[in-house]
């Protein structure tokens, strides 16, 4: 249920978490790239930020098992 009180009925859950964890990861990537060797080094912030944000793409449902109910949802197949 998201804030409009009704259920979700199309995936819209697995949507919005696969797209806020593929994007959280593409952006800590980035910020990585741009720091270079220091982007890996264990104190900078960076670093545990983009940690943080890759294990969205892992619990809760990978990305391979949200992408699998959105498909259903857009093809109408049934979840199991």
């Amino acid at each position: 249920m998201g804030r409009t009180e009704r259920p979700f009925e199309a995936a819209e859950g697995s949507m919005s978490k696969l797209k806020a964890g593929e994007v959280a990861v593409w952006a800590t990537e980035r910020a990585v790239q741009i720091l270079g060797g220091a982007g890996y080094d264990r104190e900078h912030p960076v670093e545990r930020m983009h940690r943080d944000a890759k294990i969205y793409t892992i619990f809760e449902g990978t990305s391979e098992i949200q992408r699998l109910v959105v498909a259903r949802a857009v093809t109408g197949l049934p979840i199991r």
